[in-house]
């Protein structure tokens, strides 16, 4: 994968909304994974694990 398709990917995910209300999870365990893999840690990890992060 080139980094020009990873920033498309990344780019194209989509947050839940509806009326004024968003859950921003997605984007935000992408910036999670992406923080651990860079400390080398696991990047895979239970939403128990990270809930508090």
């Amino acid at each position: 994968m080139t980094e020009h398709e990873l920033l498309e990917r990344a780019e194209s995910i989509q947050t839940w909304k509806q009326g004024g209300v968003r859950a921003p999870h997605k984007p935000l365990l992408l910036l999670l994974g992406l923080s651990r893999v860079q400390h080398d840690q696991p990047r895979l990890v239970s939403f128990q694990q990270v809930e508090d992060e």
